[in-house]
């Protein structure tokens, strides 16, 4: 509940309630504003603090997008992946995936590539695996070392496997 406290009161120096913009914010700002909104938009998503209401998430989230925020853009795409608050559409989750992806974003760049292991493009699944492990991102470990295991788009490598299985 604090956290959420210290999050509005920097929204509500760039949102108003109704969602407009206050006129004149202090430069730099918006970023800061976008961050805040990923938070509580994921504090809404979860029940974390407050009720949960997927709703509110999508709300905050779109405002964060607005201003180009990764968080926001990634839990977009979660929210439409998996239908969280309106329809399910892969499509939109992959575009916002992308996004976020492009701002190096590990978790946007795991999803992006299970995305397309789902599609059958093994190479460009690995590429974003490849780009999220840079990070040290667990699931993107995980993915890999799979595919290595099963042979997924190459010979099975048991090596392999066990590295990224061990990282």
């Amino acid at each position: 509940k604090k956290a959420m406290k210290y999050f509005r009161a920097v929204t509500k120096r760039y949102w108003h309630t109704d969602g407009s913009f206050v006129p004149n914010p202090s430069p730099g700002l918006d970023k800061l504003a976008a961050k805040a909104a990923g938070h509580i938009g994921l504090m809404y998503l979860r029940g974390e603090g407050v009720e949960q209401h997927l709703g509110q998430a999508l709300t905050w989230f779109r405002r964060g997008v607005k201003n180009g925020d990764a968080l926001c853009q990634h839990e977009m795409g979660l929210m439409y992946l998996h239908g969280y608050g309106g329809p399910q559409d892969a499509y939109k989750a992959a575009s916002y995936f992308k996004t976020a992806a492009e701002q190096d974003v590990p978790a946007a760049e795991t999803r992006l590539g299970a995305l397309f292991l789902d599609q059958g493009d093994v190479a460009a699944a690995s590429r974003y695996f490849e780009l999220a492990a840079r990070w040290g991102w667990m699931e993107a470990y995980y993915y890999l070392a799979e595919m290595a295991n099963f042979g997924v788009g190459r010979q099975p490598h048991c090596g392999v496997a066990a590295a990224y299985y061990k990282m």
